[in-house]
């Protein structure tokens, strides 16, 4: 794939990259987002030749170590809400950029001197909003997505499940869109090439079932649902529920959901990137359970580590784990506890981990950059 790249390195030259860099900040609500940057930025750095001009309002210091070394930081100053076409303009006219990415779908709302190519990664504000209901805020994101949809020249979709979503509600933005989807991120691919070498798929059946819960701390990741399955299971199997995130939420939704913190609940806080992805590899189970998601960044990771993975019956869901992830059939907490037993039963066989780590392994950033550099190509090709 990287010689593909390279091969339109001419086409490349053309190609003055400006890119909003906010979702690299440390308190960026969605690290999904700045996972995906990152590695889309990684490729068209090192196999396009690009050398994107990265710009924010604010930009943690910290957060500049996650930008490729080829990237050049922009730190727009002032309070102005049209900081974004500030930006713009000044990229435009002091690095020459010539059409911008944003990563994600929030866009200038006035006119800019130059085109760009926007990101959307789901509509759950719209379709699933999850812990807030607030219209305002709901409203806000509509109009956010409609003015990026708009205004820009094309369109990428990180699966064809929001493909298929913005059609839906918004048909006349179906010609710009293309599906770029995510990559299995750099570090699962490494540690689950360590995974087969050494043969740390085999699991001993006396072993106690760890069941793994990502808890972002949003009623839509359903984690009162798991605690309910994992409940009825744990009265007849050794099993242990591991919960990550913040502990108090966690705790909170124990105690609201089961009256208690029960015995078999492993809280673990937020734990690094590293620490994180050993989770994945020594569960059992990695149980998915979000009413709405675009892609699900959790399913691939979990399956790149040979982990079973548990997940609701959803569009994206079922687009990303294929027919290796185990579904439950509703969100009953029986149907659930019977996915899961099932996955746990599935974990002690190696043949099948190692068919789960090559599903996961299919899905490439490489590809994924490839329609970024024709997306921005188009881009700039529609401006003249």
């Amino acid at each position: 794939m990287t010689n593909r790249l390279q091969a339109h390195n001419t086409d490349n030259a053309r190609i003055q990259l400006a890119v909003e860099s906010n979702c690299f900040a440390p308190d960026w609500w969605s690290k999904g987002v700045a996972n995906y940057a990152r590695h889309i930025l990684d490729r068209l750095c090192s196999d396009c030749g690009l050398s994107p001009s990265c710009f924010s309002k604010t930009f943690h210091p910290l957060a500049e170590t996650e930008l490729p070394a080829n990237c050049k930081l922009q730190v727009v100053s002032g309070k102005s809400g049209l900081w974004r076409n500030t930006a713009l303009r000044s990229l435009a006219h002091d690095a020459g950029a010539n059409v911008a990415w944003f990563p994600f779908h929030v866009v200038p709302w006035m006119r800019t001197p130059i085109p760009f190519v926007t990101t959307v990664h789901d509509l759950s504000f719209m379709i699933k909003p999850g812990q807030s209901t607030d219209i305002k805020t709901i409203g806000y994101f509509t109009l956010a997505l409609m003015n990026a949809l708009w205004r820009s020249r094309k369109i990428l979709a990180i699966s064809q499940t929001t493909a298929n979503d913005i059609v839906r509600y918004f048909p006349w933005a179906k010609s710009k869109i293309r599906v770029a989807k995510h990559g299995l991120p750099d570090d699962c691919r490494g540690l689950g090439d360590l995974l087969l070498r050494s043969g740390g798929l085999a699991r001993e059946k006396v072993i106690i079932a760890k069941v793994l819960f990502l808890d972002g701390g949003n009623q839509r990741k359903r984690l009162d649902l798991a605690l309910k399955a994992c409940a009825s299971l744990a009265n007849d199997w050794p099993l242990q529920l591991t919960i990550t995130g913040n502990p108090n939420h966690a705790a909170y939704i124990c105690r609201r959901t089961l009256g208690k913190v029960p015995s078999f609940v492993r809280l673990v806080g937020l734990l690094p990137r590293a620490e994180l992805l050993q989770e994945m590899a020594s569960s059992n189970v990695l149980t998915y359970l979000s009413h709405y998601e675009g892609f699900g960044f959790p399913i691939i990771e979990g399956m790149s580590l040979g982990a079973q993975v548990v997940a609701l019956d959803g569009r994206a869901e079922k687009e990303v784990g294929g027919k290796l992830a185990i579904y439950s059939k509703s969100e009953l907490p029986s149907d659930l506890a019977q996915a899961i037993a099932q996955g746990i039963s599935d974990s002690f066989d190696p043949g099948k981990s190692s068919d789960i780590i090559a599903h996961a392994r299919s899905f490439s950033w490489d590809e994924s950059a490839r329609v970024h550099l024709e997306a921005f190509q188009q881009a700039l090709q529609k401006s003249k």
